[in-house]
């Protein structure tokens, strides 16, 4: 979905839960294109240039370019290098009750889930 450079990260905890965003400035083929990814003790929602590219319950992944790792939303830091990639959802969670738990909605988003792997 996109690659660049970590270029801030804001966390809080508030009500048990590591909340927050992490901002991505592009490199190479994303060079001149900003992402923010929301969230909320896992990846929510993955933003480009201020439009939602991908959300939960599509899974939102950072790797390490150096190391191939995941990162987590706790070890997240400025200047790493990543790349944004995104899963498919497990089936359950694309009916109408699983949307309704974890759906952007149930994160308090305004707009309804659709998929990256959506044709």
């Amino acid at each position: 979905l996109f690659s660049g450079k970590v270029s801030a990260v804001e966390r809080r905890t508030t009500e048990g839960f590591l909340r927050g965003r992490a901002t991505v400035q592009g490199l190479g083929d994303d060079r001149g294109s900003a992402a923010t990814i929301d969230f909320q003790n896992e990846w929510l929602v993955f933003w480009r240039d201020d439009v939602p590219a991908a959300s939960t319950p599509d899974l939102i992944c950072l790797i390490d370019n150096d190391s191939g790792e995941a990162i987590g939303t706790e070890t997240v830091r400025y200047g790493q290098r990543v790349t944004v990639i995104a899963l498919p959802s497990p089936a359950i969670f694309l009916t109408e009750a699983g949307l309704n738990h974890v759906g952007p909605r149930a994160f308090g988003y305004d707009f309804d889930f659709r998929s990256v792997f959506a044709q």
